[in-house]
């Protein structure tokens, strides 16, 4: 075989391998009710749960962005100052926006606010001890906000915690919200009047550690601020964000500034990765072809197919 025959069956042969994995994805994503993830960069030692950005933010102005659930594309609200960093990520990684539209679907075709918390309850994770809920989307209706106040009255050793734009369903039920869910107005909604007249707790994009100092405001780096004090605080702008744009420049300082911390830390010694060969990728295409044949043929994921 001729290297470039060879070069163009290893080609064939790793796309096929792509397809199976995206295909076994697949299939046990629609065997779950709802999918919550571990930890984060930034997030640790908690559970997070997401959306949609954009499409299940009714009070997002200055942030709003959505991304299109098949093409993937990017579009940016029409008063968007600032870019979210979560739909950035949805653009960028399409398994990400299957999780978070698999959460929504489920969510839809749950009904009102029993339902929708019987199934949020279902499928809370066992050993969860603090959840942030949406770090992408946000409260879409009172009933899906008053389905999350009944999971943390059922939970009362789990701690929750959401930054939110969807002012006037908090305003809606102040004076009876769990203790164990700590609510943050995100400036920059629709109803920020409403915020300030409520004197909501909130969190403040910032450009600047400068413009925190002078609004009088703490910034939050690891989302303690989120949940475990009582006052308001400023984030730092974060995530990929519009060239030439005022967010753009303040994140384009902060890579420049870490990429000049991490070229002062010792060189990562790089591991070498042994050539992919064709009997290794074919072992691959039968040992994930015979994975996803077997979730298919399970009684639960037929029964839910024909559902």
């Amino acid at each position: 075989m001729t290297t470039e025959k060879q070069a163009k069956l290893l080609e064939s042969l790793k796309q096929t391998v792509s397809h199976l994995k995206r295909e076994i994805f697949t299939a046990e994503l629609k065997r779950k009710p709802l999918v919550f993830s571990f930890e984060n960069a930034k997030i640790k030692d908690a559970y997070t749960f997401s959306l949609p950005s954009g499409w299940t933010c009714p009070g997002a102005t200055m942030c709003l962005a959505k991304v299109g659930r098949e093409s993937g594309k990017l579009t940016d609200g029409p008063n968007a100052t600032v870019r979210c960093f979560s739909a950035s990520q949805e653009a960028v990684y399409p398994t990400v926006r299957m999780i978070r539209w698999h959460n929504f679907d489920r969510l839809k075709q749950a009904g009102g606010s029993a339902g929708l918390a019987g199934l949020i309850l279902e499928s809370l994770p066992a050993d969860a001890k603090r959840i942030r809920v949406h770090v992408s989307g946000d409260f879409f209706n009172q009933a899906y906000f008053n389905a999350w106040m009944i999971v943390a009255e059922a939970k009362p050793d789990v701690t929750f915690y959401a930054y939110t734009k969807s002012v006037p369903f908090w305003v809606n039920r102040l004076g009876n919200i769990p203790v164990n869910f700590k609510l943050n107005a995100s400036v920059g909604s629709r109803w920020d009047s409403l915020a300030e007249d409520a004197e909501l707790k909130s969190a403040k994009i910032v450009f600047s550690e400068i413009e925190a100092e002078a609004l009088g405001l703490e910034i939050d780096e690891d989302d303690s601020h989120a949940w475990a004090q009582d006052e308001s605080f400023a984030l730092l702008v974060h995530g990929t964000q519009a060239p030439g744009s005022e967010a753009g420049k303040s994140w384009s300082k902060q890579i420049a500034e870490i990429k000049k911390t991490n070229a002062a830390l010792p060189k990562k010694i790089k591991r070498t990765v042994p050539p992919l060969t064709v009997a290794y990728l074919t072992a691959q295409i039968v040992r994930l072809a015979v994975r996803l044949a077997g979730i298919l043929a399970t009684p639960e994921y037929v029964v839910k197919q024909i559902a």
